[in-house]
């Protein structure tokens, strides 16, 4: 049977399952002055899985404080207790700007029409004005004004729940009506899937208000709030990326629409083909799980790392000058600045990780760059929400920009991915098969288990034999994967691991033999060691393997790609050449070798 309790804040009805609270609820009224201790004792705590900044302007703290001095009811607080660093805290789901601005109230940042909380008012701030903790400003509230409002009664809800989801979701509920907050506060609060929480987590980091640990107390707080004028705390608005390059007003940026225009481009990073950046699109894939999928595959670090890099590109570019994205595109005023960035940062998402490339000079390019909104993207720029008028002018911006960028090291960890590098493979390898080879993995699936020292030189052979198919022929070996049914039948029978299937092959991963070793690290150090002492000549290419060695997870399949380029050399393995014959590893006769060097050096 389900109960419910009501409460009236802001005029919405919140309903709550008793099975959660109706034990556990008390509504009760503390004095100002009691939270102040609290809060003093650090036992005030935000979470920032859904709380929002602090946005509060000093008029409506003043206005606020100026309600509670006249002795005017204000709304409810809902606060929770939880256990905090071996104690019991309350953590705030509704009245966290509230609090604020009571608690910087009386330290003093801010006055009330002009006067400051009388510190020797009440003991607390006495204690800490005596302890030069806090300073006295002037001109000082009459104290009795003061000892009134620090004897104001708040109404508090106070709560105990055996899961942070249901905390999530009175919040959400309690904020889902009226202009509590914006859209995309509303979908980033208290989301639980893998997508809300990369989108937070990339905008942390740009905007720079990051945390050790989503549990800050409020005292914490603002040193991780953006500031505003007549509050000289946290971060500079004006030092933001977004407002650097005039890219979202101050305004939207308290609205966490710089999150809006993050969680835009992660979908069109992480979903094929690229959505449309609406709002529908947006609430869908907070909701909806199956972006997930491709978040665990991908990973998670490298998605964070990889945008952070491709982000890092993009400032460096349209900063070489000392200049900003909009200054060098426009000369004249547009609305369609943030739009025609998703434009540009996707195009450069596709020259530095889709085609693997890097730039060559970036004064050079930002220069290039000049005036290019105004001539070739404001009288489009409107549409750039929708798929298809976007992706002509990204096309557009990676013409504009090309001859800036060459080729990179596929290497390169920030911008390089093994799971992208693995399914390209696997694709070229229906067309390309003599570049291509595929094994389970390194030890024998019997009663031993050991290791397959035939089984590696199979694999050695097999890479100097792509290696000598023609001057700079490049080819992989990926240890993980089966390209029969039969291999991967017997793979899942002798590890009880199921492999996962794509297109026409199975990915097994290596985390069967990988288990025999103490950890990844001693299983892959055994392989290149093997590596290290083989017999391939010249020894520049065991060398060029070592150093392109891929070992990463594909979801939870780890795999392992070995690489090689041929460098104007025909390879051996002992004495012998060998080359590839379709998918077969045949040893090249001696009266063949001169035709294979042939090969090699036209």
């Amino acid at each position: 049977m389900i109960f419910s309790f009501y409460s009236y804040i802001c005029g919405i009805n919140i309903y709550v399952c008793a099975m959660d609270v109706t034990k556990k609820l008390i509504i009760r009224s503390e004095t100002i002055e009691t939270l102040f201790d609290y809060y003093q004792k650090e036992k005030l705590i935000v979470n920032r899985r859904y709380q929002r900044k602090l946005v509060w302007t000093i008029e409506e703290k003043e206005k606020f404080i100026d309600s509670i001095s006249i002795n005017y009811p204000v709304p409810l607080f809902l606060v929770a207790e939880i256990p905090y660093k071996g104690e019991t805290a309350l953590e705030i789901i509704d009245g966290m700007q509230r609090l604020n601005a009571i608690m910087t109230f009386i330290e003093g940042e801010y006055s009330l029409n002009g006067y400051y909380f009388d510190l020797e008012s009440i003991a607390a701030t006495k204690y800490l004005l005596d302890k030069k903790i806090l300073e006295q400003k002037t001109p000082k509230l009459d104290r009795e004004k003061c000892k009134n409002i620090a004897s104001y009664q708040l109404p508090l809800s106070v709560s105990t729940f055996k899961e942070d989801k249901v905390i999530d979701e009175i919040f959400k509920r309690i904020n889902s009506n009226g202009k509590h907050l914006s859209s995309q506060e509303l979908r980033q609060a208290g989301a639980t899937n893998l997508f809300g929480k990369l989108v937070r987590i990339i905008s942390e980091n740009i905007r720079g208000d990051v945390s050790h640990s989503d549990r800050l107390t409020l005292n914490n707080m603002k040193q991780i709030s953006i500031n505003n004028k007549k509050l000289n705390y946290g971060i500079d608005m004006g030092g933001i990326f977004w407002r650097k390059h005039n890219l979202i007003t101050n305004e939207n940026i308290r609205e966490s629409r710089d999150e809006e225009l993050v969680a835009h481009l992660l979908c069109a990073i992480l979903v094929e083909p690229r959505p449309a950046a609406t709002s529908n699109n947006l609430d869908k894939y907070y909701e909806n799980l199956s972006i997930d999928s491709k978040i665990r595959k991908l990973g998670e670090k490298y998605i964070i790392t990889m945008f952070e890099a491709v982000f890092d590109e993009f400032r460096k570019t349209f900063e070489a000058t000392r200049s900003s994205f909009f200054r060098v595109l426009f000369k004249q005023q547009t609305h369609y600045v943030s739009r025609t960035f998703q434009v540009f940062f996707l195009a450069f998402y596709d020259l530095l990780v889709k085609e693997q490339m890097k730039i060559s000079n970036y004064a050079n390019l930002c220069k290039a760059l000049e005036g290019a909104g105004d001539e070739y993207f404001t009288r489009n720029a409107e549409k750039f929400n929708l798929s298809a008028p976007r992706e002509k002018g990204i096309e557009v911006a990676k013409g504009l920009m090309r001859s800036f960028f060459i080729k990179r090291d596929e290497t390169d960890p920030a911008l390089n991915n093994g799971v992208i590098k693995l399914e390209n493979i696997l694709e070229r390898s229906f067309t390309e098969n003599t570049n291509y080879d595929f094994k389970v993995g390194f030890h024998r699936m019997d009663n031993t288990g050991d290791f397959d020292d035939n089984c590696m030189e199979k694999v050695l052979k097999t890479l100097t034999a792509i290696a000598n198919l023609s001057k700079n022929s490049t080819g992989y070996l990926i240890i993980g994967v089966a390209d029969k049914k039969a291999d991967s039948d017997y793979y899942e029978k002798y590890y009880k691991l199921k492999p996962i299937p794509y297109k026409n092959f199975y990915i097994t991963g290596v985390q069967g033999e990988a288990d025999k070793y103490k950890s990844h690290d001693e299983y892959r150090t055994k392989i290149e060691n093997k590596i290290k002492h083989s017999k391939i000549t010249p020894s520049k290419y065991i060398d060029q393997i070592l150093r392109n060695i891929d070992y990463f997870k594909y979801y939870d399949k780890p795999i392992l790609i070995l690489r090689i380029q041929n460098e104007g050399d025909a390879v051996k393995y002992g004495d012998k050449y060998y080359e590839r014959h379709g998918t077969s590893t045949v040893e090249v006769s001696s009266d063949k070798e001169k035709e294979l060097w042939k090969r090699i050096l036209e």
